[in-house]
């Protein structure tokens, strides 16, 4: 073994490079997907899980190309999805799960099946059906609460409802979900976790109202596409251009 003199200095010079965060990265390709219009990112974090996010939207007709520093997503609007011709994959990533799950539950004339790796499949996804189906969802469970699940598209309607866990999984998947669906929809109950979703969709104009008590969101909302950064210190930075 070689030995290596370690000498102590009195100032570092340099410039990090710093990852695009990942939760907002999640609902930056997810937001685009669902805009009407090209939009760009930059700074996507390309982690195991948000490639997933992205091979799941590609196989549901969104195109996303990779361009120099940016990321290019072609939004298929409020009803464009459509039915893949194979399983959704959603690898170790509970978020693109959980958030597909919301996504998908209102496009019409859509089916899907979404799964995961061994890991993904022990996680409870039951808690983020039960509200979807108050909502209208048809989803069909593994052993009422895993993955492998279906969804099958469907006319949904605003609800009010109390999340009993913290979760902002669980949130944005209902958000995404009371976007298509007719009227509004308002959440109390354990709200106060992460606020990605919020903050980003009133930054790109989105009828949201937060409080630290409730979420209303109205419903039949088109989300317009939109050049958008994605910062490695979301406490920091400004969200979206």
């Amino acid at each position: 073994m070689q030995n290596r003199i370690v000498r102590p200095t009195t100032q570092f010079a340099g410039t990090p490079f710093i990852p695009g965060d990942k939760s907002i990265s999640h609902r930056a390709l997810i937001f685009s997907a669902l805009s009407e219009g090209t939009s760009r990112i930059e700074g996507l974090l390309e982690s195991a899980d948000v490639q997933s996010t992205a091979k799941c939207l590609q196989q549901i007709g969104v195109e996303i190309t990779k361009k120099n520093n940016f990321t290019e997503v072609q939004g298929r609007g409020g009803q464009g999805f459509k039915s893949p011709k194979e399983i959704l994959d959603c690898g170790n990533s509970g978020t693109t799960l959980r958030l597909l799950m919301g996504l998908l539950a209102g496009q019409k004339n859509f089916s899907a099946t979404l799964t995961g790796d061994a890991s993904l499949l022990r996680r409870p996804m039951k808690r983020v059906a039960d509200p979807l189906r108050l909502m209208g969802a048809q989803l069909e469970l593994t052993n009422s609460d895993f993955a492998p699940l279906q969804i099958f598209g469907a006319d949904l309607k605003g609800i009010d409802y109390e999340l009993k866990i913290a979760s902002a999984q669980i949130k944005t998947a209902l958000i995404l979900a009371a976007l298509r669906a007719k009227g509004s929809t308002r959440l109390t109950g354990q709200i106060q976790s992460r606020d990605h979703t919020e903050r980003l969709l009133k930054a790109l104009g989105v009828e949201i109202k937060t409080s630290s008590t409730e979420i209303e969101i109205s419903g039949s909302q088109i989300i317009p596409a939109s050049d958008k950064i994605i910062p490695g210190d979301p406490s920091t930075a400004a969200f979206w251009l």
